[in-house]
């Protein structure tokens, strides 16, 4: 088939580089990785309880890029626990402020405040990653002279 008095280009096979197998690799590296934390995010949100707590300390960590916060919330026993927090993007709490979170029953030190956003787009973010290594190592590999 001619198009535009072009001559149709013929397929080549694909060659599988090391470079490609690396790409391949990386891709499903980064594919395993956002499938876990869609998984950890699906079962925090069907097997988590919610609440309502206090921020009651602020812990700097600045070699982690952000700030830790110690959250005190009640238990449905009625007992208070303090669980630990590390919110992504919402690294504006301050003492006393009130925050939704989430926690698992068995695991009361940890919680994840409710409004946080990278619940949804960090595992999107790491499967759009996944493609892109697909694309871009399959383009280098056929253009490759």
């Amino acid at each position: 088939m001619r198009v535009l008095g072009r001559k149709a280009a013929a397929k080549k096979p694909v060659r599988v580089t090391s470079e490609l197998a690396l790409f391949v690799l990386f891709a499903i590296v980064l594919g395993a990785v956002g499938w876990n934390l869609a998984q950890d995010e699906m079962k925090l949100r069907k097997e988590g309880k919610t609440a309502t707590g206090t921020v009651v300390r602020v812990i700097e960590a600045p070699s982690k890029g952000g700030d830790d916060f110690v959250i005190r919330y009640a238990l449905p026993s009625g007992r208070k626990a303090d669980g630990t927090a590390s919110p992504f993007l919402e690294n504006d709490l301050k003492v006393g402020q009130t925050v939704k979170i989430r926690y698992y029953p068995e695991k009361t030190g940890r919680v994840w405040t409710e409004d946080r956003n990278s619940g949804v787009w960090l595992p999107t973010a790491f499967f759009a990653g996944a493609v892109f290594c697909l694309y871009y190592g399959r383009r280098r590999n056929i253009y490759r002279p």
